[in-house]
């Protein structure tokens, strides 16, 4: 593509990640690695794991119900006989093997799902449906938009997909947790970024909308029964410390696409000390 996109858009996932352009799972790497990691990932996408494609699931299933059912497929109970003809369900039988490979290739590009996996999604699903606050949160809006728009302090080309934008300045992002207690879900929000995530994309729908979406808001629903729900807002505090990085990672991405070097490690001999809570004898 030689032109820029600018706006929103209503595609598929596989077309917004075919697009070129800056993106909030590769921008972080700028901050937590370096631009030689960034480099590499973006020449070497990872392919999809179990948990991702699970994810995926779960969010299509809430705010794409319709699509989800048309793709959504459970697998069966393979059936075959043993050497003496006896009935088994052994996945090693070979009749086994080729009946559940054949059932694979026919379902391809399906949305696959074990019975445990299809009962936890419909257990998520009820638990968000009963939990008022999110079920309000999720409703009155768009689901999965595709935003285009250019930073304007370097110029380069960004992309973002909310997995809800609220009518108003509000944008609601789903994720599923083992744990979404407020005491776990805020270390989940500093190991995984998600104030990065917040900064980002409210800068995405204040551009493309043309007005300001300042309020950033997490569902979380746990994965397994009793499929907990809580509901989390990134605080002010939080998002400029997610608006400086996310800020900071395009300074960088700039620098190295001036200069068309991508840097890994410093070359000199670095210090190595133990982080504050390693001295424990000094607390004695």
């Amino acid at each position: 593509m030689t032109t820029q996109k600018t706006g929103k858009f209503k595609c598929s996932i596989e077309e917004y990640n075919s697009y070129p352009a800056a993106r909030n799972t590769l921008l972080k790497i700028l901050i937590d690695r370096t631009p030689a990691h960034y480099l590499y990932a973006l020449e070497h996408p990872s392919e999809p794991t179990p948990a991702k494609e699970m994810g995926s699931a779960i969010h299509q299933a809430m705010l794409e119900p319709k699509l989800f059912k048309e793709k959504m497929i459970v697998t069966p109970v393979f059936e075959g006989k043993t050497k003496d003809g006896k009935i088994t369900t052994n996945a090693n039988a070979t009749e086994v093997k080729e009946k559940a490979a054949k059932w694979h290739m026919e379902n391809h590009g399906k949305t696959i799902l074990t019975p445990e996996q299809h009962y936890n999604i419909d257990g998520m699903l009820s638990a968000v449906s009963k939990h008022k606050k999110a079920s309000e949160l999720i409703s009155e809006g768009h689901a999965e938009e595709s935003l285009f728009w250019t930073d304007p302090e370097t110029g380069i080309q960004c992309k973002a997909r909310p997995d809800f934008i609220r009518e108003g300045h509000i944008l609601v992002d789903l994720k599923s947790t083992e744990d979404a207690s407020p005491a776990t879900f805020k270390k989940d929000c500093l190991k995984y970024g998600y104030h990065f995530q917040a900064a980002m994309y409210l800068d995405a729908a204040t551009a493309v909308y043309g007005q300001t979406f300042d309020t950033f808001v997490i569902v979380a629903v746990e994965k397994s029964a009793p499929w907990g729900v809580c509901c989390h807002y990134i605080t002010e505090e939080t998002l400029r410390e997610g608006q400086s990085l996310f800020y900071k990672s395009l300074g960088v991405l700039k620098k190295c696409m001036d200069t068309k070097t991508y840097p890994a490690y410093p070359n000199e001999l670095m210090p190595l000390s133990l982080p504050t809570y390693g001295f424990r004898t000094e607390q004695e």
